[in-house]
């Protein structure tokens, strides 16, 4: 069955990232190269040796609407006939050893892809909003506020089975990068909001303060916000962090999460391989669609990503 399955996916990739035991490392090859541009279905597989067997499924990543180890329905070939492919086993995973060098050309695919497919798009980003930015004067001037637009890349949607954690806590890590900026904004424009009352201090519940609802929400209509470990992830970024007091105050009534409870991407991100950075180009830039309690009711995990050169 496994090599029916390796057979399977052979079939139906974009990319195959295969193991070259000649050579000792995985090798890099477009498949079909028509699917490269199709919007609607393709599979980023890598194959290589497990304990007992020479080749098999060691991962699958679906690319737009594919599911990985979904079947396939109307796979275009180079000679313009078409194809179906049935599910495959979910069984085999990389080891670490195998992940940690097949990672970057992984990541190199889902690049290719997003690259060759959003290269003819007419708008390639979309505008979140009006984000606050500080700009600090020179000696004796004072620091100036002033607004501006905060875009997302637009990108392929990439899904990730569950079982490939290494890879979702890379991913994680990736949009964590990708999203600095904005983090950093929104950081700046709470700090902002909360310069009086850092001055005159407060004898009040937070949210019963004037200028209390406008923050709430900024955070309660921006949907980019509603998971949890977003709202986390951007508590680091206020300027006082959670070493002053207002700030948790600022943690409970504004970003409306329970940080004694750390989120479970958090955590997945905390628990993969030490130095992302050297298996996920600077070029990539990533965001989740789904969280981890979609994804493991579901059996995988929806990112967009793009190469943004």
């Amino acid at each position: 069955m496994a090599a029916a399955d390796v057979a399977k996916a052979r079939k139906a990739a974009t990319v195959i990232i295969e193991w070259i035991e000649g050579k000792k490392m995985f090798g890099y090859s477009v498949t079909h190269e028509v699917n490269m541009l199709s919007s609607r279905q393709g599979l980023i597989v890598v194959i290589g040796p497990t304990s007992d067997l020479k080749e098999a499924v060691l991962c699958e990543i679906g690319i737009g609407k594919s599911r990985p180890y979904g079947k396939l329905q109307h796979i275009r070939l180079t000679d313009g006939s078409e194809t179906s492919v049935n599910i495959r086993q979910t069984r085999f995973q990389m080891t670490l050893e195998q992940y940690r060098d097949a990672a970057p050309l992984i990541f190199v695919a889902m690049g290719q892809v997003a690259s060759e497919r959003t290269g003819k798009w007419k708008y390639t980003t979309w505008t979140v909003e009006k984000m606050p930015q500080a700009r600090v004067g020179g000696s004796g001037r004072k620091t100036t506020y002033f607004e501006q637009d905060y875009e997302m890349i637009k990108g392929i949607r990439f899904s990730v089975a569950v079982g490939c954690a290494v890879l979702i806590a890379d991913l994680l890590w990736s949009e964590n990068r990708s999203l600095r900026d904005y983090y950093t904004g929104l950081g700046q424009h709470i700090d902002m909001r909360l310069a009086p009352y850092r001055q005159n201090g407060y004898h009040r519940q937070f949210r019963t303060l004037q200028g209390a609802q406008d923050l709430m929400g900024v955070v309660g209509s921006r949907a980019f916000l509603a998971p949890a470990y977003r709202r986390f992830e951007a508590l680091g970024y206020l300027p006082g962090g959670d070493k002053n007091p207002l700030y948790t105050e600022i943690a409970m009534d504004i970003l409306r999460c329970d940080f004694g409870k750390v989120p479970p991407e958090i955590q997945a991100m905390k628990s993969g391989l030490p130095e992302p950075e050297s298996r996920v180009p600077a070029e990539i830039y990533c965001r989740g669609i789904t969280t981890l309690s979609e994804a493991n009711k579901k059996g995988y995990m929806v990112f967009e990503v793009s190469w943004h050169s």
